[in-house]
């Protein structure tokens, strides 16, 4: 017999009794091999698919909901919420309408660790934190104080209201601690969401600069942004470990639009207005594909290699089309896709869709038999995790 034949039938033979699959560890099937925020920033080189991983896709928002895809985003299983019948920000005669900006199950921060999910709720009043692992079954581990963002390192999670807490054991025990120097930060998970990059961990002061830890979350500092502005952030992500974008709006005038780049680190910047490729609605989600920066507004998806100088193309639609305006969008670097749920003010429940992309321009809108339109969706993140999950 063949030595090497014999060699190959035994290295697959052990595979399918570890993994039940015989596929090469460092592959994408043939079915899904595609052309084109706590989140981890995705380098320029695609990273292997993991042995015994999938990419799940979860969406999260208002009144509880939670939401997740196991197709790369071809359909959403498994739509939980503490309570479908309430409409957010409905008309006053509905005795079913809520304003859910301001409530104990307002969506905030979401964040994956060691196979769990957390997705952290409350706003103005004390929510609860919701682990789970399949988006089926769900424990409250909440440390209660208001929601807001939350960021995993490692096996450790912190939570950003203040006082900011931190949990060394899956959020069974909490010990509030102030972020930085006795200072108690204030934190909008919002609009902007933290970014690990390179050991170090960034998130949002307010809307109006940048903050840092280097030690794992326990200890912050101010990172630095844009000298003599008034720029409001509205986004945030990264190229590598030293190139870092921002973008966002003056606060005194909203319709000037900025873009700052940083090349070390964030110790100084460079920053440019945008006039006609400006965001009409304002930032949607801000990804790095390994090749450029993009966002969407308004039917039209922003294009920049740099950050500094930005395109802007019609987005286009296979089969049928919607308005692509502001939404919720994440990145899977494993396989290159996009996806998105697409629902600005007043337009969540029947008008809220969800969409599926592999290059970021052409888009495939799901049908009704593969997502559900709810209650609005505020974030959205991707984490491999066991295969066992989607089960």
């Amino acid at each position: 017999m063949n030595l090497r034949r014999l060699f190959v039938g035994l290295t697959c033979f052990l595979m399918v009794l570890l993994f039940q699959n015989c596929s090469a560890p460092f592959e994408i099937s043939s079915e899904y091999s595609l052309s084109s925020s706590g989140r981890e920033v995705a380098p320029v080189a695609t990273p292997p698919a993991t042995v015994g991983k999938t990419t799940v896709f979860m969406a999260t928002g208002h009144m509880g909901r939670s939401v997740i895809s196991c197709d790369q985003g071809r359909s959403w299983i498994r739509d939980h919420s503490i309570d479908d019948s309430v409409r957010c920000f409905g008309p006053s005669s509905n005795p079913q309408s809520r304003d859910c900006d301001h409530s104990q199950y307002a969506g905030r921060g979401v964040t994956e660790s060691d196979g769990y999910f957390y997705i952290n709720l409350g706003w103005g009043h004390a929510g609860p934190m919701l682990r789970t692992r399949d988006n089926l079954n769900f424990e409250d581990v909440a440390p209660g104080d208001w929601g807001n963002g939350i960021v995993a390192v490692g096996s450790r999670l912190i939570t950003s209201h203040p006082p900011w807490s931190v949990s060394e054991d899956r959020g069974h025990t909490w010990i509030p601690r102030a972020s930085s120097s006795g200072d108690t930060w204030a934190y909008d998970h919002q609009k902007i969401p933290f970014f690990k990059v390179g050991g170090k961990i960034f998130g949002g002061h307010g809307s109006q600069s940048l903050i840092v830890s280097s030690d794992g979350g326990l200890t912050w500092s101010d990172a630095g942004r844009p000298a003599g502005t008034d720029f409001s952030i509205r986004g945030f992500t990264a190229k590598d470990q030293q190139t870092f974008l921002m973008v966002g709006s003056s606060g005194s005038n909203p319709e000037h639009h900025y873009a700052a780049v940083t090349s070390n680190g964030g110790a100084s910047w460079t920053q440019v207005e945008l006039t006609s490729t400006a965001p009409e609605w304002g930032w949607s989600s801000l990804i790095y594909d390994g090749d450029k920066f993009m966002s969407w507004s308004n039917n039209k998806v922003l294009l920049s290699e740099d950050g500094l100088n930005w395109s802007v193309e019609p987005v286009r639609f296979t089969g049928n089309s919607i308005h692509l305006g502001q939404g919720k969008f994440a990145f899977d670097p494993v396989s290159h896709t996009f996806s998105g749920i697409i629902g600005w003010w007043g337009v969540w429940y029947e008008g809220q869709k969800a969409v599926r992309s592999t290059d970021g321009k052409t888009w495939i809108v799901l049908d009704a038999d593969s997502f559900r339109g709810g209650h609005p969706i505020n974030n959205m993140i991707t984490a491999q995790v066991d295969r066992t999950v989607c089960n």
